[in-house]
């Protein structure tokens, strides 16, 4: 033990000197001696002198002498350290120590960093009352960064482990105290006590988390909080949070189902229980509730699905009892639906099902039924020996489904020759063919399919489709016209009662056509010619050539344009009207029309000269006018107000009307030679000067489709599209013109559509399709059968082969003497 003189003195000397003297060095020594002598040894007469110094508020170590005696009642509990460190407001430097002397002078609160917040448990054991008592009023009221660092540890006890247990009996201090902390946790926490609770309910947390009335952050237990702390049935079972209410109503092992079965009952209403019924039958654990309470949909055709749907058969029989209402649901449900209902009639037997799936409509319901559906058809008619019907369906469903039911005939044939052709050759294909040539067609088969090549004996100036005939006129240069016969290949009508050569031809239809004639000489006179039946009819005399000729209504009218700067407009009859220029008000005496093309169906022309203009039928108005920055040298119309235009350089622009201003939108470069509007499509064609086919969309100009490049030195004359679209003819200054089917465009969503949706105008596409020169052998197979089931299922109905679309192009090359 030190004696009292010596400790006095080693107090006395540790006051003098500072940090640098020799007196200061002595003081830190004696201060180090006598603090040892308190914390090591508890030296009494040590801790008496501190004690004092801690009083006097003179000594400059009192802070020290106030921190060694708390260490010291820290390290050992003694009463009287704790009385002299409550007395003289000592803390303890660091660490533990320091904040269990905060807590006991109620300090806590100012003097806890959150980075020691793992002190709490030990705070809240502390042996002294005072200090448990402190640690416990500053964890329930603590906030910012040390209210989050103790909700973290907190919350361990209830986050999701590996296999989930159920939470502890016995909760940690620190989280039994902050569950009944009138503030609620962070949202991180609060969503971690939420899902704790969801997966194990345990009533403490339960309790914490009503008191707070904070409903989780986010989905998924954002939504099962609602259900637990909304006092509203009627709002919770709105539509905000209906799909919540359902889904927990569904936890029948848990409290939040009971709550939520509750509060649905709490809030029925007619639209309550439309909505309880459709979420019944995608989850099959909200079935109990609405037999226990007898619900179902008001409407008789989905109560009956409801309760077939629900096992509730008693019910579904004494409502249906002829499975009318059910035909009547089947026949609108969706795909997934149908699968539940065919599976729910096969489990109840006595039902009529092929009456149900295919109802008394076979052909509106068969475009609607999927393979599994037609499958399923097909297997009920074969197990009933309905062996007609079964031949009906299949050839009403796509060939490539179609295929693969002919091994449900047995020896069972049709017994008309015709059918018994069909089917033996359809029973010989196959069915995995079938479905190949499907996939492969889709990938391989071009946009545009080249059919055949016409040589002229002289160059071909001009080309025009009839509008109602497999017929194309040519206009050649040796001062004759003709009709070519395009199924057979060859010419059927020649006129040579032209002065000059001829440059512009427009078919009008009714076998008739309207010739031009064209003179490098501006002004040798030139004539409009009409032919029809081999004679020839002169329709007006124009002092210089024609510049352009265009059909302008569907019946046959017709416009022109010549050098002498005039529009003539042709009526059905024959009469010619002539309107000048200058009544568009463009100049006659610099400008003519170099093309005139127009709008069928309103009969608009655009008339372009060194500027375009747009005028109406009678050309008496100027309706829109503009140049889109550049020379026009053809243009299409889109659309009653939008034109697609192209300049002799190549620049395509799409051109809207604004007012009485065309307004340029899109561009796209390309040297043009014709330029076509894909009739229906919303698309346009482009042929470049060497042959080569673009398709445009005709408001952006975006590529939709191309050919190869054309692999021919000769120039483009002309390019024009039949009147409905189905063939596009390019003339070439070498005496020949190409002709395209662009029927087969559609081949890709044909090859496996159900035949009960074609048309006859299908079986024109397939059989240009067929004429293909790369189609694939077993391409070629099933596309013959297609062509056969078309023309045998048609096969009364008309001439096959020789009108409209059923057209089918000679194909090959033909050489024609013009």
């Amino acid at each position: 033990m030190v004696s009292e003189r010596r400790a006095r003195r080693w107090l006395r000397v540790s006051a003098r000197g500072n940090a640098t003297s020799w007196w200061g060095f002595r003081a830190r020594g004696a201060w180090r001696r006598l603090s040892g002598a308190v914390l090591l040894e508890g030296d009494p007469q040590a801790v008496a002198l501190l004690s004092g110094t801690a009083r006097d508020g003179g000594h400059p170590r009192r802070k020290d002498a106030g921190e060694v005696i708390a260490e010291r009642w820290h390290a050992t509990g003694d009463p009287e350290l704790r009385q002299v460190v409550l007395d003289t407001g000592a803390l303890a430097p660091e660490g533990l120590a320091r904040l269990r002397t905060a807590a006991l002078h109620g300090r806590l609160a100012d003097l806890w960093p959150a980075e020691q917040a793992n002190a709490a448990h030990d705070l809240l054991l502390d042996p002294d009352p005072v200090v448990r008592d402190s640690a416990e009023a500053t964890c329930a009221a603590a906030t910012g960064q040390v209210a989050r660092a103790l909700w973290r540890i907190a919350s361990r006890p209830f986050e999701r482990p590996r296999a989930d247990p159920p939470v502890p009996a016995d909760l940690p201090p620190l989280t039994s105290v902050l569950l009944r902390s009138p503030a609620p946790p962070p949202a991180g926490v609060l969503t971690a006590l939420w899902a704790s609770w969801l997966r194990s309910p345990d009533e403490r947390l339960l309790t914490a988390l009503s008191a707070w009335q904070a409903p989780a952050p986010r989905e998924p237990e954002r939504g099962a909080s609602l259900v637990v702390l909304e006092p509203d049935a009627s709002r919770l079972a709105g539509a905000a949070t209906r799909d919540a209410l359902f889904r927990a109503a569904t936890r029948t092992r848990h409290p939040l189902g009971d709550m939520a079965r509750r509060k649905i009952l709490a809030a029925l209403s007619p639209e309550l229980v439309e909505a309880l019924c459709d979420a019944a039958l995608s989850d099959l654990a909200l079935v109990p509730l609405c037999v226990e309470k007898r619900l179902a949909p008001k409407d008789p055709v989905r109560r009956v699905v409801f309760f077939l749907l629900t096992g509730q058969l008693d019910q579904y029989r004494g409502m249906d009892p002829d499975g009318r209402l059910l035909e009547l649901a089947y026949a609108s449900a969706d795909r997934e639906t149908r699968t539940l209902l065919q599976r729910a009639m096969r489990a109840t037997g006595g039902l009529d099902l092929v009456r149900v799936l295919v109802g008394r409509d076979r052909r509106t319901r068969i475009p609607e039924m999927d393979e599994a559906e037609l499958t399923y058809l097909a297997r009920q008619l074969a197990a009933r020996g309905e062996w007609p019907q079964l031949w009906s369906t299949v050839q009403d469903v796509a060939p490539s489904i179609g295929l693969g039911l002919m091994g449900l005939f047995g020896d069972w044939v049709p017994r008309d020759e015709d059918g018994r052709r069909v089917f033996e050759m359809m029973r010989r294909a196959d069915p995995e063919s079938g479905r190949r040539s499907v996939r492969g067609l889709t990938d391989w088969w071009p946009a545009i399919s080249h059919s055949s090549r016409i040589q002229f004996h002289g160059r071909v100036n001009d080309v025009s489709f009839a509008p109602d005939a497999p017929l194309l006129a040519i206009a050649g240069t040796h001062q004759v016209a003709g009709v070519v016969d395009l199924t057979q290949g060859r010419l059927i009508e020649r006129y040579d009662c032209f002065n000059s050569s001829v440059g512009y031809v427009v078919h009008t239809g009714g076998g008739s056509f309207v010739a031009g004639e064209r003179t490098n000489n501006g002004q040798a006179p030139c004539r409009l010619v009409r032919c029809a039946g081999g004679g020839n009819k002169v329709l007006h005399r124009e002092p210089g050539p024609l510049t352009a000729l265009t059909l302008r209504t569907t019946d046959g009218a017709f416009a022109a344009g010549t050098r002498k700067g005039r529009i003539l407009l042709g009526a059905p009859d024959g009469t010619v009207e002539v309107v000048p220029l200058q009544k568009l008000g463009l100049h006659p005496w610099r400008d003519w029309p170099r093309a005139v093309t127009a709008h069928l169906e309103s009969g608009r022309l655009a008339v372009l000269a060194r500027e375009l203009a747009v005028t109406d039928g009678t050309a008496g108005e100027v309706l829109a006018r503009g140049d889109g920055g550049m020379i026009i040298g053809r243009a299409v119309f889109t659309g009653p107000d939008s034109l697609v235009v192209a300049s002799k350089r190549g620049t395509v622009q799409q051109l809207g009307r604004d007012g009485r201003r065309l307004v340029p939108g899109a561009v796209n470069a390309g040297m043009v030679r014709g330029l076509e509007a894909l009739p229906g499509r919303d698309e346009v064609v482009l042929v470049d000067e060497r042959g080569q086919i673009l398709v445009l969309d005709a408001r952006s100009l975006e590529q939709q489709w191309t050919s190869e490049p054309g692999k021919t030195w000769a120039s483009v004359t002309s390019a024009h599209l039949s009147p409905k679209g189905e063939f596009l003819a390019i003339g070439y200054d070498e005496g020949y013109t190409d002709l395209y089917d662009l029927r087969t465009w559609t081949l890709p969503s044909l090859i496996s559509r159900p035949l009960v949706a074609c048309v006859p105008a299908d079986l024109g596409v397939v059989a240009g399709a067929r004429t293909a020169r790369d189609l694939p052998a077993q391409a070629r197979e099933y596309l013959g059968i297609l062509h056969d089931l078309l023309e045998y299922r048609f096969r009364f109905d008309i001439e096959i082969g020789r009108t409209g679309d059923l057209a089918a192009l000679s194909a090959g090359e033909y050489d024609i003497s013009l």
